[in-house]
């Protein structure tokens, strides 16, 4: 997540009171948890053995889901750069495993790395 413009939008939305879950895998340059800019956003960052990771936008309003996958992270060379593809998923029994999958990421307390205003990116780990 290194695209400037869309960190500025993210931003601007987490001022607005949109919260957001975010799993990064590599560059992060948005800052989470900052007072007044980024306190509604949770970020953290899963790096294992392999590249593969899934693309997968959540958006809720009001209970109501629409979920997308893509081919793109939010870098620079990929939004100015590169032909790019986000694509909406309509069947409901595709959307819960996708959404299982990123619920399945966020609760990684092996390799999660939480991404915080202190930048420690310290691991997650059980209580």
């Amino acid at each position: 997540l290194s695209d400037y413009s869309l960190i500025d939008k993210l931003y601007e939305a987490s001022r607005a009171g949109v919260k957001m879950k975010l799993i990064v895998r590599g560059i992060c340059c948005l800052v989470p948890g900052v007072e007044g800019m980024s306190e509604n956003i949770q970020v953290i960052s899963i790096v294992d053995k392999y590249l593969e990771h899934p693309r997968i936008y959540i958006f809720e309003n009001e209970g109501k889901h629409k979920v997308f996958i893509s081919s793109a992270d939010w870098m620079t060379r990929n939004m100015d750069y590169r032909v790019e593809i986000t694509c909406p998923i309509y069947d409901s029994s595709i959307q819960r495993e996708l959404m299982e999958t990123f619920e399945i990421c966020w609760s990684d307390n092996v390799k999660a790395r939480v991404i915080s205003a202190k930048q420690d990116n310290a691991y997650r780990r059980n209580n």
